[in-house]
């Protein structure tokens, strides 16, 4: 339902992911799985605006062990969503590990 309307679409068409920008080259192909968790980093990790290391991509934010972000998805490409200091920033998985806490 659209405007009051009843619509179709392919399925292929549409996400629920809410951070889609369809002119963001990096962000298509990549399947976005919900995730919660609070995340530090294994050792130095960057934080980009785009899930990539190419296109114009850049870093926004370095974290060390012990810094907190709140991932919010895993995409398919190997890269996490998380949250740092109220922007939406990216990171890839593996330099990421679940946070112990104190």
């Amino acid at each position: 339902s659209y405007n009051g309307q009843t619509v179709y679409a392919l399925t292929s068409y549409l996400t629920t992911d809410e951070n889609f920008d369809p002119e963001d080259v990096n962000s298509r192909n990549i399947v976005w799985t919900p995730a919660e968790c609070v995340m530090t980093a294994k050792e130095k990790t960057n934080l980009r605006d785009k899930p990539t290391t190419e296109n114009g991509s850049q870093v926004i934010a370095t974290i060390y062990n012990g810094d907190i972000v709140n991932q919010t998805a895993t995409g398919s490409n190997g890269w996490s969503r998380v949250i740092y200091e109220g922007q939406t920033l990216y990171a890839v998985s593996s330099f990421l590990t679940e946070y112990g806490g104190e």
